[in-house]
């Protein structure tokens, strides 16, 4: 069985601007941040970058299950994620990168309300993935308890 490497997932959710539809902000993050933000992001070693959007329609199609948990359903419109292998890669690369820190900083405060934003940092454990059921053998987790 190959070695499995446990890598960092930082997560950033964001809200909208108030005042900005949905729609905007997803027009913006695509076809503006996309070109600005990901050439950016490649001078770096992040091992993978996505955004999640979750619009309001989506959010209220899964309320009432959320609901009949007692949870509490997040209100964020979106959220970008990097995979590294080192957080420093955000906090001493892609964070201080001139660039980043005026094109894509300015761009956050156009379309994100910057006072709401929430970053958790984790690292993921995939067991079903293409249908399958992965990363078990006789019923365990290959993954070991600790780092």
């Amino acid at each position: 069985m190959p070695q499995l490497e446990r890598v960092a997932k930082v997560t950033i959710f964001h809200h909208r601007r108030p005042g900005l539809s949905a729609e905007e902000f997803y027009r913006r993050m695509n076809e503006e941040f996309i070109p600005m933000g990901l050439p950016i992001i490649n001078r770096y070693k992040i091992l993978k970058f996505a955004i999640s959007h979750s619009p309001a329609w989506l959010r209220d199609h899964a309320a009432d299950a959320v609901a009949a948990k007692g949870w509490t359903l997040s209100d964020y419109d979106g959220s970008f994620e990097y995979w590294v292998r080192d957080v420093d890669e955000i906090k001493k690369g892609l964070m201080v990168d001139p660039d980043w820190a005026g094109k894509v900083a300015q761009f956050d405060r156009e379309v994100g309300d910057q006072d709401r934003a929430l970053v958790t940092v984790s690292f993921e454990e995939v067991y079903v993935e293409n249908e399958k059921i992965i990363n078990v053998v006789d019923g365990r987790s290959v993954f070991p308890i600790t780092k």
